[in-house]
């Protein structure tokens, strides 16, 4: 995964309004339009002397205002105290006002993610600071998520942080967060509820076979694979999901005549016909498409995601050839290893997911 792009920062142009009035504007009091001297309100010509002494200062004019308000954080990102937080996230740090570049940036600390370990970006309005570390954060690793501890990053912008006036920061702020924990599971099969069904209702959980046996309608038969997922525990942000089984043995050639191996994401209570035609809950993809004996992987992530929502205790798939039979009084037919053995690993639902 790559970086978002980073914002280019601008220069802040700040604009002062000055009340004074311009010697060209002919409004502008005794100002001459026509070369000749006018009266003024008093009813004097500008050049007779009065008691009153000449001022032409403004008694409103007190002159560009300044800036005392010290600058605050209005915002972070991540926020103080969250868990879950990915490893590419990057910081960002919202202020009152744009603020002093150069300073805010050298007021940056933390022993978790040094300076040196992040490149700093800011808005073009100069307010708004983003830190992106140059590698991704770290993320507690593990097979168990009750003994993987989440590692925490802690950040301070210090008070020698401040805006374009000089005011700096009143306090230091300081705000802690926590990465999401990675955990790797292996969930195993449901022996009792895999294996195979014929089309006449008898089933067998010695395989998890698929294929036909013969020329009549009745005689082919599905796999079935349940996985538990009951353990998965609450909070998981995202997975990823990958089924895998062992190709044992191919009875003559099914995949010449009956086509590519079909993994859909059924739901089912038993092992019975009446699962066999039952519309899927979704269609996983193929397979398998060689007769060559040994394992075959297909990612399930969507399909156990769904499974996890809609707090299923099982994730159960059924495997099926593109055609059912192909009538040529030959046993037509692939078995998929439901029991471990000295050579074979039992079929099995690698989940690895993110949780805060």
């Amino acid at each position: 995964m790559n970086y978002r792009d980073m914002m280019c920062s601008g220069a802040i142009s700040v604009t002062m309004a000055f009340g004074c009035y311009s010697p060209s504007d002919p409004s502008a009091a005794g100002a001459d339009t026509d070369g000749m001297e006018t009266e003024d309100d008093t009813g004097e010509s500008p050049g007779t002397s009065s008691s009153v002494p000449s001022d032409d200062t403004n008694p409103d004019d007190t002159g560009p205002e300044i800036d005392v308000v010290p600058p605050s954080i209005l915002s972070v990102s991540p926020a103080h105290g969250e868990t879950g937080v990915r490893a590419m996230a990057e910081i960002v740090v919202t202020f009152s006002e744009p603020m002093d570049k150069v300073a805010t940036q050298a007021a940056y600390q933390s022993a978790d993610l040094s300076a040196g370990e992040v490149t700093m970006t800011w808005n073009s309005d100069g307010d708004e600071l983003t830190i992106v570390p140059n590698d991704p954060l770290k993320l507690g690793e593990g097979f168990d998520p009750e003994a993987v501890d989440a590692i925490s990053y802690a950040i301070r912008i210090n008070t020698s942080a401040r805006d374009l006036a000089g005011n700096a920061l009143e306090e230091d702020y300081s705000f802690e967060f926590s990465t999401a924990r990675l955990i790797l599971e292996a969930h195993p099969v449901v022996t009792e509820r895999s294996g195979c069904v014929t089309l006449g209702g008898e089933a067998t959980h010695a395989f998890i076979c698929v294929g036909e046996d013969g020329n009549q309608a009745s005689a082919h038969f599905k796999g079935f694979a349940t996985f538990d997922i009951s353990e998965l525990p609450d909070g998981i942000i995202e997975l990823a999901a990958e089924v895998q089984l062992h190709q044992v043995y191919v009875y003559d050639a099914p995949y010449e005549t009956l086509g590519d191996l079909m993994l859909h994401h059924v739901e089912y209570a038993d092992m019975s016909v009446d699962y066999f035609q039952t519309a899927p809950l979704g269609e996983v993809g193929v397979l398998s498409t060689s007769p060559e004996l040994g394992e075959r992987k297909l990612d399930v992530s969507a399909f156990v995601w769904d499974d996890y929502e809609s707090r299923r205790d099982t994730s159960q798939y059924r495997l099926e050839f593109e055609l059912a039979n192909d009538f040529d009084d030959e046993t037509d037919a692939v078995l998929f290893g439901l029991h471990a053995t000295d050579m074979v690993s039992a079929p099995r639902l690698l989940v690895l997911y993110l949780l805060h």
